[in-house]
This record gives C-alpha cells, structure tokens and sequence, in this order.
C-alpha cells in the first residue's frame, strides 16, 4: 500500500553536469550500470557513454557501433568489460578502459530486452520468446570473447528479463516464470500464475527463492518461486512499472524496495519493524528532475463533468535505475542521468548543480 505521506524532495545532481551538456546522449537513454569509478550509459542514438563517476564528465568519447538502440548495457570492470546489446538481437563487448570493440555476436533476430552477469556467464533475454546464455572465455590470445552455451526455448510471449542465481537461469515472459538449469539449458521449472514481470531482484538470505518484481499491470510484488504463491503487492505507481532494486534498511534489519517506471517516479518502499504491508516511504519525480526531456509529447483528456478538453504534459518514462550507495542513478526520456541522493535528508533539497 501507499504512504499518503511521503516526501517528493530529494536533492540531486545531473551527468553530464550542467557545463557539459553537450557531451549528453542526442535521445532518450534506455539503460544504466555502475561500476567503482564510472557510470555507463546506452542509449537510442546508439551509442554507449562512459561517464566518470567524480567529475560527472566523458571519460572516453561516445562509443559507437551499434546499428540500433542500445537497449541493455551490463559493466565488469575488474575484467574491463563492458557488454551491450541492441534492437537487432547483436551482441557487443568493449574495453571499458578505451572503448575499443572486442568481440560482437548475432545472438537473436529481435531485439534483446536484458542483460545479466554472473562470474563468467551472460544471459540476455530477447523479443523473440527465448533466451540465450553465454560464456566469456578467453580465446588463448588473451582476447576476451563470448561463447554461446544454451539458448533457451518455451515460452510463448517475448522474454522480458532474466536472472542467474546460483546454478539456475531464471526468465520472466508475461506468459510465465521460468527457471532453467545452467549447466545444460533443460527447463526445470513453469510457474504460470504471476503476473507480467518486467523486472526482478533475487531478495537474499531467505529460506525459499524470492523475488522482488515490477510488474507491467502498475504494482510491484513480492513472489515466493519455491511455494508459487505471492507475498506482498505494492500499490502506488499509474502505468507499467519497469524496474525494481533493492537496497539495505538503514533502521531495521532487511532491505528497502526501489521503483520506477513509466509514470516518471521512483518510489521507495519499507516494512518497517513489526509491520505487515510495505509503504511507500519516499517518491521522487524524474519527469521533473530533467534538463531534457524527449517524448514530451501533449495528452488530452476530457475533464469530468466539463465539456472541455484539456492538455497535460506526460510524465518522461523512467527506463532503468541503478543504486550505487546512497545514490540512485535514474535514467529515460531525458538526455542526462539524474542522480538522486538518497542519503542527505537535510533541509538543502532540489537541484545541486
């Protein structure tokens, strides 16, 4: 449920800062990753922006490649790897350090919706109903390269995000919730009685395997995968809620709930001690935060109990959060990052550029 109660203030920051926007992505950004010194972007003008994490500036020039979208970006830089994918099913890794294309694979024929990283392993889920699983391997001329390992097959609606958790993949499809074996690709489990995941988090520590969820039909739940069952449903946010992560408690055991989604907020959510449903304790608006915003098309609708029409300014969609710290990096229909802070509570809320 929703807290009546929260506060929209937060302070926060852009990157590029204000004195570099003409570094910022040309269209909206899809998709952001943190590593220990950088921010990374991809974005609609196909290209993937490294950013410092201190300066808030280009670390490299804009990576280009791409033939399409950067829609799904993942960061590794203790191997100084950077892996991208795009609307044309490709596949690219890069050298994080100077941007330098090191190996690119027709994985899918439609567009690849995420991502994910384990040790050595690579997941991506695509529109095309399946999901393919990759090896990073070393190919003897100290060259890092991707080696396709299983692709997975059975779900009859496209993939929409997928996880590796231990020795299993687990891929979320709005007809199903599927968890496959990593060793040799073979279906495991069909859970069909969720709703449409578009994002999840394995919650660590508990005793069965759970998940924290956005969902496509505005709420955020909580799904026990060993027992089938749902746990909690969030209420608060209009329209598809594309991204969820979660963050530690700062006052009681446990983690706090992070989403985002197309109405343009990021919520936070806490149970706190002794309570039973989640509330939404903060709310923060992107649509808002933004120095450019894209697709600010006008809506109209009727006014009840009018006979006029009005026009009201859509939200700019939040596409990916990341959370760093005390500091969630938020990214959409706008050419900047906006990041957020989370830890400074203090009476200097808004812009700190």
């Amino acid at each position: 449920m929703e807290n009546s109660s929260y506060t929209t203030d937060f302070p926060f920051t852009h990157i590029p800062r204000a004195d570099r926007q003409n570094d910022a992505h040309s269209d909206r950004i899809y998709c952001v990753r943190v590593s220990a010194n950088f921010v990374i972007t991809g974005s609609y003008d196909r290209t993937i922006r490294v950013w410092s994490k201190p300066n808030r500036a280009l670390a490299l020039p804009p990576i280009e490649g791409h033939q399409s979208s950067v829609l799904c970006i993942e960061v590794r830089e203790e191997l100084d790897l950077i892996f991208s994918a795009d609307g044309n099913g490709q596949i690219h890794m890069w050298s994080l350090s100077t941007g330098k294309l090191l190996h690119a694979v027709k994985a899918h024929e439609e567009s690849v919706r995420s991502l994910s990283l384990n040790a050595r392993d690579l997941v991506a889920a695509c529109n095309d109903k399946s999901a393919t699983l990759w090896q990073i391997v070393d190919d003897g001329l100290e060259q890092m390269m991707l080696r396709h390992r299983h692709t997975l097959r059975g779900h009859e609606r496209p993939v929409l995000s997928a996880r590796i958790h231990e020795r299993r993949v687990i891929t979320t499809s709005k007809d199903s919730v599927r968890i496959w074996s990593l060793e040799n690709g073979s279906c495991l489990e069909v859970i069909s009685n969720f709703a449409s995941i578009s994002d999840f988090e394995i919650i660590s520590g508990s005793e069965t395997l759970q998940v924290a969820s956005s969902c496509t039909d505005s709420h955020v739940r909580i799904y026990d995968l060993t027992n089938k069952k749902e746990t909690a449903c969030l209420t608060g946010h209009m329209g598809v809620v594309r991204i969820v992560k979660l963050i530690a408690s700062p006052s009681v055991p446990g983690y706090r709930i992070v989403s985002a989604g197309y109405d343009g907020t990021v919520r936070i959510w806490a149970l706190g001690a002794g309570e039973k449903e989640w509330q939404a304790v903060h709310v923060f608006s992107f649509s808002e935060a933004l120095l450019t915003p894209f697709g600010d098309e006008a809506e109209e609708f009727e006014v009840e109990g009018g006979d006029f029409i009005e026009v009201k300014r859509k939200a700019s969609r939040v596409f990916d959060v990341q959370v760093d710290g005390a500091v969630a990096y938020v990214v959409g229909q706008g050419a900047e990052i906006v990041a957020f802070d989370l830890g400074d509570r203090g009476d200097n809320h808004g812009r700190k550029d």
